[in-house]
């Protein structure tokens, strides 16, 4: 019979108490924490954020394969795709505002045909 005090094989047996797992635990989080925040201190947060949107398609370029849609405040933004889309139809969005204030610079993420019309569509005040 196998001696249970040896290992099975020639690798170093490791064993560990309840205190001494704990201990190790903690110390592993606390090494991972201390990562975290010099990476973050080195490289920054991420600031970007997604939002949703609906526009109305304004133009459908089947040479381009681009469509453009405008936003209920009149932006205009365009995507790659149009095999489906129609002049009037309603799309809804998924935007990211790369961390910035300015709505020009978002680029979206998803678009998706809604399939109802819009009855009141109103632009925003300036």
């Amino acid at each position: 019979m196998k001696d249970p005090e040896k290992p099975l094989d020639n690798r170093r047996e490791i064993r560990y108490n309840k205190t001494e797992e704990k201990e190790r635990k903690e110390t592993t989080m606390k090494k991972l924490t201390a990562i975290a925040f010099v990476l973050i201190a080195l490289f920054g947060t991420a600031t970007a954020e997604i939002y949703p949107e609906t526009a109305k398609v304004v133009e459908v370029d089947y040479e381009n394969d681009l469509v453009t849609v405008e936003t209920f405040c009149g932006f205009l933004f365009a995507f790659e795709g149009c095999e489906d889309w129609y002049i009037g139809d309603c799309a809804s969005l998924i935007m990211e505002d790369n961390g910035t204030e300015s709505v020009k610079d978002d680029e979206i993420i998803m678009a998706q045909y809604s399939a109802w019309e819009l009855v009141n569509w109103q632009y925003c005040e300036d």
